[in-house]
């Protein structure tokens, strides 16, 4: 059998992550040099050096973009919160530092008079830096159901869908609006019909469901200052949701990779392979903590007490394809909850094993992350990898003709191994009952899910997520 490429390379790709002048080899080389020198001694500087650069090399793990461009640049983030913004608020010289970094943040609008003008000057601001090759990270935004101007912001994309294109927009839901939803009371249906109705003609709002996500929050043993605030937004993505001035750094396992391929035909991966790239991928982006190089007092402050980090995966539906198994059958819930368990228990244990090894986080239980899995969205380096299937969605043609019951579900089985958030969209056909929308919503939230992401095929001129595009998302 021809062995196939591990790493699929165009234009687009070698200017984003600035390969012009070198190979991805040579990448892998210097990454691997920079992040193993963050070990005790010796010794395990080389073995680490020796097992990150395998594990890229492989096509098996690769750290997000901010990481993969070190060594020409500085590691960056990937995205981070920045809380609470209102009119008072709006930092343009802090904004810009972070922003020209290529850092996604995300916002929450509660505490603004006019959100959307809020919204309005901060997309602006964005739209104006320049990063020549690299993305312009996207931005996320929150705003209560139960704020003044909550309609206004529900529709503020409905005349024009790629307005305000640098933002994803989300409602947060929580207990209050369930229980007058529940109860059939005027504003809440009323809300609920504005936010289908946004859905249905642009893909937004997104949702948030705040109560969902304050549940099985990971115990911090002390208080510390600054005081940590409230959990009550996401990263641009989805994924992460953290206290205000955090950080994280991402990083992604390749399931499709044939460092994978099972030995024998009852096990769909080497499971055996997969827990040491889970063991070397966490240290990996543990030691990325320790050098990231954060354009913000406050956040740098935040970051390196609670060192969160979210190791996530890509891949899982190439990996059904290559095993003949249907995405949304019975079969691929079941290697959805075992390849999602397998990650979630070695994650935690290495987790512990690390703070034995290198000492323990004084905010946390025997831990050195606050959190440490999470799903991205995983596009660029899922490119990179050839998959046709980012993160643990489906290619977008099988998406529209997948049951959204059944997309929620396979959420639903992942996220409950899962620390933190996971980036999924679930997609409907065009010809969807408008009407259908709301039991969607209910549903997910029913399912314990932190938050949701509907998209109606062509529901936008630019779609975002056809073959054409998708390279530059």
């Amino acid at each position: 059998m021809m062995k196939r490429n591990l790493f699929t390379l165009n234009t687009h790709l070698i200017n984003r992550y600035l390969l012009k002048n070198t190979t991805l080899t040579e990448r892998f080389k210097k990454i691997s040099k920079l992040v193993s020198n963050q070990e005790n001694n010796e010794p395990c500087k080389k073995l680490y050096n020796k097992n990150f650069f395998k594990i890229m090399n492989n096509g098996s793990f690769l750290p997000a973009g901010n990481t993969l461009v070190a060594t020409e640049k500085s590691i960056y983030p990937n995205c981070a919160i920045y809380g609470d913004i209102h009119e008072n608020n709006i930092d343009i010289k802090r904004l810009t530092n972070l922003w020209s970094n290529s850092i996604g943040l995300g916002f929450q609008f509660d505490k603004c008079k006019n959100p959307i003008n809020v919204l309005k000057k901060l997309s602006e601001i964005n739209s104006k830096i320049d990063l020549l090759h690299r993305p312009q990270r996207g931005n996320f935004g929150t705003l209560s159901w139960n704020h003044p101007c909550i309609k206004e912001f529900i529709n503020c994309k409905n005349d024009n869908p790629d307005s305000i294109y640098n933002f994803n927009i989300s409602v947060t839901l929580d207990k209050d609006f369930w229980i007058n939803y529940n109860n059939k009371d005027n504003n809440a249906l009323k809300i609920m019909n504005l936010i289908s109705e946004g859905i249905y003609n642009t893909g937004d709002p997104g949702l948030l469901f705040i109560d969902n996500i304050h549940k099985n929050i990971p115990f911090i043993n002390k208080t510390i200052e600054p005081p940590l605030g409230e959990l009550n937004t996401l990263v641009p993505c989805g994924e992460q949701t953290m206290y205000s001035n955090e950080t994280c750094n991402l990083g992604s396992i390749n399931l499709n990779s044939p460092y994978f391929d099972s030995v024998n035909s009852d096990e769909i991966i080497n499971f055996k392979n997969f827990k040491h790239v889970i063991y070397n991928s966490l240290r990996f982006l543990d030691n990325v903590v320790d050098i990231l190089e954060i354009p913000d007092k406050q956040m740098e402050k935040r970051t390196k007490q609670i060192r969160r980090i979210g190791l996530g995966v890509s891949g899982f539906a190439d990996l059904l394809i290559k095993k003949n198994i249907k995405y949304g059958s019975d079969e691929s819930f079941e290697y959805a909850e075992k390849i999602s368990s397998i990650l979630s228990h070695e994650s935690e244990l290495y987790n512990e094993l690390l703070a034995f090894e290198k000492g323990p986080n004084e905010l946390l239980n025997n831990k050195r992350n606050h959190t440490i899995t999470c799903l991205p969205p995983t596009g660029g380096i899922s490119l990179l990898w050839g998959n046709q299937g980012f993160s643990i969605e489906p290619s977008f043609e099988d998406a529209i003709n997948i049951d959204y019951k059944d997309h929620i579900k396979m959420v639903k089985i992942w996220q409950n191994n899962i620390n933190n958030s996971i980036s999924k969209t679930i997609n409907i056909k065009n010809n969807f009952d408008i009407k259908l929308i709301p039991e969607i919503i209910v549903n997910a939230y029913q399912n314990n899910l932190k938050c949701v992401t509907i998209y109606r095929d062509k529901s936008r001129e630019n779609q975002p997520m056809n073959k054409i595009l998708c390279e530059t998302c």
